[in-house]
């Protein structure tokens, strides 16, 4: 698997194809490595607001020791979403290992190495490259996309912080993402008892 580190330093200049023919390339143990533009990925583009740079992608092929085809590497992405908390887009990036064992058909999915994701070849040992990539992406998408830290929320005029809060009643508060805005309330109040004591 390769990680994040490890490729850094690598050119993804070259356009992927949309098309390739696995057991050649597992043949002569190729590399593919690349990008792939936001308009090659409709699907993802409906699903977001933008794709803020090219898809980079590196793939290895190679066969295991039961003969499988094996594809192995890496794909990064930066997609813009619309947090549901605050309505503001905001950047999620998606890496992702791609660790896939190419197969003709159900069957042989069912008995692929758990190690492995089954994936169906198109016939003829060619697999749909960039349709398969654009689903390694769309499954990173999360179902309800938020901001990682509420603090990165841009609030509404009026929405007060947890900091702010703290900073005007001298109180140390901590409000949760998914807390019921009553029982801080609550809380609140009760420090705020505790103090004048």
């Amino acid at each position: 698997m390769h990680k994040t580190a490890r490729i850094l330093g690598l050119m993804f200049e070259s356009k992927l194809p949309k098309r390739i023919n696995v057991e050649r390339l597992c043949q002569h143990l190729d590399r593919l490595q690349g990008q792939i533009f936001a308009k090659e990925l409709p699907r993802l583009l409906d699903m977001v607001e933008s794709i803020e740079t090219p898809v980079k992608v590196l793939l290895d092929f190679k066969h295991d020791e039961i003969g499988e085809a094996i594809v192995s590497g890496f794909v990064e992405a930066k997609v813009m979403l619309i947090c549901q908390r605050c309505m503001q887009p905001y950047c999620h990036e998606v890496t992702n290992n791609v660790n896939w064992a190419v197969v003709k058909n159900d069957t042989k999915a069912k008995q692929v190495q758990q190690q492995y994701d089954p994936v169906l070849e198109s016939g003829n040992n060619e697999l749909e490259l960039l349709a398969q990539l654009e689903d390694e992406i769309i499954l990173s998408i999360p179902i309800i996309p938020m901001h990682e830290n509420l603090d990165d929320c841009i609030r509404e005029p009026g929405f007060t912080s947890a900091q702010t809060i703290t900073e005007s009643v001298g109180v140390p508060v901590e409000i949760k993402a998914y807390s019921n805005p009553f029982a801080d309330l609550a809380n609140l109040k009760k420090q705020l008892t505790k103090q004048k004591k």
